[in-house]
């Protein structure tokens, strides 16, 4: 009987041993002609047009799936992983400031000054401007036309001594800048700004309308360097003509050195995506302008605010020149001049936020 049982025992383990091998083989079988199948087809597969996904397509590597194990990836199921932008893998770009078609861009701006005490003012300026392009005489040579309009809402000066200044100064403009590239190294800029700058668009004259011009030179000598020569007119009592000198350096694209006066910038990209990037910097600014007022009615006379800026800000750029800005800042050597005889007026420093978008 025990013999018996031992003879079982022995024919159960052959039997099973065969099937085992049996099985295996048919498996190798099955993948083998699978995995000729799938590199057959896969020169001829259609990927699927599916917006903000990308497939996972292919069978296995060459070395082939494990042994006895059929389980493939076929290309008619592919595996869809929402599309991720890493940086650091992706090729260096820098965005184009600029749109296809006659549209290129709207702009609102708000900054706030601090009035401080009851003898200083406070300004709240209010700037919109719209851009549009047309060929001068060629799309390589734009002429960008933006009209423009702001105004600036003024709280104070109060108390004895104080001057009386108009709580309202409006700004009517249209730019007509026009760009021009000589071969690789050379860009020129020719802008003209006719305008109005008045405490009362029902009641301005002659003394109202300035014509602002400006004309640079840019010649890039080195791939990253950039030096800038031209000359700004103003139209103004103050300062009639600034000058526009200074380096343009961009070391690599997380770095922009604008030293170029009489607005200099040094910035630093930080954050970047597929049609963004995220900027904080530093800049200077000369700020003020010069308007037409009614000092007594019947008489008007220019006046001319100016002042020093220097800000902190973050901004986000993104493709075809939209974006948003925030910043915040410090203002000093603020001066009212009148050409009236009134004595000119100086009121203390103070900080300014501004904030900003554009589409």
């Amino acid at each position: 009987m025990e013999v018996c049982r031992l003879t079982k025992k022995r024919q159960l383990c052959w039997a099973a041993l065969f099937v085992a091998v049996l099985f295996r083989d048919i498996g190798q079988l099955a993948v083998a002609e699978e995995s000729s199948v799938l590199s057959a087809s896969s020169s001829s597969t259609v990927v699927p047009d599916i917006p903000g996904y990308r497939p996972i397509y292919g069978p296995f590597p060459k070395t082939g799936p494990p042994l006895g194990s059929a389980v493939t990836l076929p290309d008619e199921m592919p595996i869809l992983l929402p599309e991720v932008y890493d940086p650091l893998s992706a090729p260096q770009r820098k965005l184009n400031e600029f749109k296809d078609g006659f549209f290129q861009k709207a702009s609102f701006t708000a900054t706030w000054l601090d009035e401080g005490d009851l003898g200083d003012v406070g300004i709240t300026e209010l700037d919109t401007f719209f851009t549009v392009v047309l060929p001068a005489p060629t799309k390589n040579m734009p002429l960008f036309i933006s009209p423009g309009f702001a105004v600036s809402l003024l709280d104070g000066p109060a108390g004895p001594g104080a001057p009386g200044l108009s709580p309202c100064w409006y700004e009517v403009t249209t730019e007509f800048r026009w760009l021009a590239m000589l071969g690789t190294r050379w860009g020129f800029e020719f802008a003209v700004i006719p305008g109005i700058y008045a405490d009362d668009l029902n009641r301005w004259d002659q003394e109202a309308f300035r014509l602002k011009s400006r004309a640079t030179a840019l010649y890039k000598y080195s791939a990253t360097k950039s030096v800038v020569l031209g000359v700004s007119y103003l139209d103004r009592n103050d300062i009639n003509l600034l000058p526009i000198i200074g380096v343009i350096c961009t070391p690599n694209d997380d770095w922009r050195y604008e030293l170029v006066f009489p607005q200099p910038k040094v910035a630093r990209r930080f954050a970047c995506g597929p049609d963004w990037d995220d900027w904080c910097y530093v800049a200077a600014e000369f700020g003020g302008d010069e308007y037409s007022y009614e000092a007594v009615p019947g008489m008007r006379h220019r006046l001319t605010y100016r002042d020093l800026r220097i800000q902190l800000g973050l901004e986000r750029k993104q493709k075809g020149g939209g974006g948003r800005r925030i910043e915040i800042g410090y203002i000093f050597d603020r001066r009212f001049e009148f050409d009236d005889g009134i004595p000119d007026y100086l009121p203390d420093n103070t900080v300014t936020v501004r904030a900003g978008f554009a589409f």
